[in-house]
C-alpha cells in the first residue's frame, strides 16, 4: 500500500486499506490498524485534506495507547510533528509519547528522530 501512495494511486490505496481493515475487524488483530490509520492519514495529506490526515493520527495515537504499544503511537506521534510543521503542540505530543517508552534512551530509529526533533535550537 505505501507503494500505491507514493505512486499517487490514492483511490487504490484506500481501497487496499480498506479491505486490511475490514480483516482486522473479523480476526480481532487490532495491531494492524495503527499502521492502516497511518497510512490513510498519508492518502489524506496527499489529497490536501490536512484536517483528515491529523484525525487519522490522533485515532492512530488513541489505538497505539490502547493496544499498549508505545512504539506504533511515537511513530504517528512523528507523523503528527511532520503534518503540521512542527509546532510546540505536536512537540508536546511528542514528548507524551516519549514519557510511555519503556526504554526512551533506547537506539531505534524513531526515538533518534524524536530526540533530534526534540533538541533545543
Amino acid at each position: 500500500m505505501p507503494l500505491l501512495i507514493e505512486q499517487g494511486r490514492q483511490d487504490e490505496a484506500a481501497l487496499s486499506l480498506d479491505r486490511a481493515r475490514a480483516v482486522t475487524a473479523r480476526t480481532g488483530q487490532h495491531l494492524g490498524d495503527v499502521e492502516i490509520l497511518r497510512l490513510r492519514a498519508r492518502i489524506h495529506r496527499q489529497r490536501g485534506q490536512a484536517g483528515a490526515a491529523a484525525q487519522a493520527l490522533r485515532e492512530a495515537i488513541d489505538s497505539a495507547r490502547a493496544l499498549g504499544s508505545p512504539t506504533l503511537a511515537l511513530r504517528a506521534a512523528l507523523d503528527v510533528h511532520e503534518l503540521s510543521g512542527g509546532d510546540t503542540v505536536s512537540l508536546q505530543q511528542l514528548r507524551q509519547v516519549l514519557a510511555d517508552m519503556p526504554e526512551p534512551q533506547a537506539s531505534t530509529i524513531d526515538l533518534r528522530r524524536a530526540h533530534r526533533l526534540l533538541q533545543p535550537t
